[in-house]
């Protein structure tokens, strides 16, 4: 059960929750709110968006700083989020754990080792949020120490994830327009990116990309390693793969080519 001053941090946050806040305040509500005695250093909100991707609609705390990388999170992606997400379970694990259990999130593995340096290995929590009974969206918060989680703590998950999907699902908390008008910051490739990555379903090698495009194997190779980050595959032929399911490229269409003045090396 939530305690006392637990309790009244509850009743507080849902009475906030019922005005229909900005939806980029609510990570914040939480974190500081029925979250507040667990230590949470940052809090982030994801919303389950177009069957195939969780779009991030609120954050709170440390992270805000950095170069998030997962603004949009697709469902393909292998990572603690995505399978709470798919199961309906929540995912709690100290961060050097998750690091070393999800090799996906290797991809961003600066992102994660400047975390881990700021915020110590604390745990870090996935929970589904959940309306009539299915997953609308996530959240997940990373704690400055490790915790021993108990049925009660799992308890007060569950009931911040239930009020959360009462005001997700809700026509009033603009979560639909702010999702509608931030698709712009998400998942996309430059037109030289998708030119690289048609190429690579065409069964070129790096080299031949580079002559054809006119620019160094390294400039080629530094590309589809942004594409890789980008689009959280682990290789080119994943990354192809993943932007046609996207609807970021097409087989078959080129595209004009962006130049950087890069020579042949």
């Amino acid at each position: 059960m939530i305690g006392p001053v637990g309790g009244v941090r509850f009743t507080s946050f849902l009475q906030h929750l019922g005005g229909f806040p900005e939806p980029r305040g609510v990570a914040q509500a939480v974190a500081r709110g029925p979250l507040a005695s667990y230590g949470v250093t940052s809090l982030n909100i994801w919303i389950h968006e177009d069957f195939n991707e969780l779009v991030c609609i609120s954050t709170h705390g440390i992270i805000d700083s950095y170069d998030n990388p997962y603004q949009r999170v697709p469902l393909g992606f292998h990572a603690p989020i995505t399978e709470s997400f798919l199961t309906g379970a929540s995912v709690i694990l100290p961060l050097s754990e998750m690091m070393n259990a999800y090799p996906s999130l290797g991809l961003d593995v600066e992102y994660w080792e400047q975390v881990l340096s700021e915020n110590g290995d604390g745990d870090v929590a996935q929970v589904p949020i959940v309306s009539s009974g299915s997953a609308i969206g996530m959240f997940a918060f990373l704690c400055k120490d490790t915790i021993n989680w108990t049925v009660n703590d799992y308890a007060v998950l569950d009931a911040v994830a239930a009020g959360l999907g009462l005001w997700l699902s809700h026509p009033r908390s603009g979560v639909k327009y702010l999702v509608n008008n931030t698709q712009s910051t998400g998942l996309q490739l430059s037109l030289r990116q998708i030119e690289v990555l048609r190429l690579v379903s065409e069964g070129k090698s790096n080299s031949a990309i580079a002559y054809r495009l006119g620019y160094s194997q390294s400039t080629i190779k530094q590309e589809l390693q942004r594409i890789s980050r980008r689009l959280k595959v682990a290789n080119r032929n994943e990354a192809v793969t993943r932007a046609i399911e996207l609807n970021l490229m097409t087989t078959g269409n080129a595209v004009p080519v962006e130049s950087d003045g890069a020579g042949i090396s």
